[in-house]
């Protein structure tokens, strides 16, 4: 996503802007995870309940910490306004601010939603964000 990408500085170091509050825990669920979820689901017969598949819960200030550490750069982050990220994300900047904005208000899920995850399930192990950006080749992501 454009958006996310981190952004050089005038400085020479890098830093990733979004409406998010830099504690706000974000659900991350990595696409190889998705089928031990399904299997899972498919043996264990809970799937009439809520389940979150998430491999790793962070807040943006975790997941540019975490990127910095993989690629060896210096790389921020900075919570920005609604209208400031429309600005730099015109046609959907605004939207994805609002879904930002409630994420950070209300959860990932909502704040009453009751959900099962891959250790109620017995599902693992998962993949961490750090173990998914380590498997990555990240400079042709982040360009000088």
């Amino acid at each position: 996503m454009p958006c996310l990408k981190p952004k050089k500085t005038g400085d020479g170091t890098y830093t990733i802007h979004t409406p998010f509050p830099p504690d706000t825990p974000i659900s991350l669920t990595a696409v190889t995870d998705i089928g031990r979820y399904v299997s899972s689901l498919l043996t264990t017969g809970v799937a009439a309940r809520p389940v979150l598949a998430v491999s790793d819960r962070l807040t943006m200030a975790q997941m540019t910490a975490t990127l910095a550490a993989a690629t060896n750069k210096t790389i921020t982050y900075e919570q920005i306004s609604a209208q400031q990220f429309e600005i730099e994300n015109p046609g959907f900047g605004l939207m994805l601010a609002k879904m930002m904005t409630y994420m950070a208000e209300y959860g990932f899920c909502g704040n009453d939603v009751e959900t099962f995850g891959g250790k109620e399930l017995g599902v693992g192990p998962l993949t961490t964000f750090e173990r998914f950006v380590n498997g990555k080749d990240w400079m042709s992501f982040i360009q000088d």
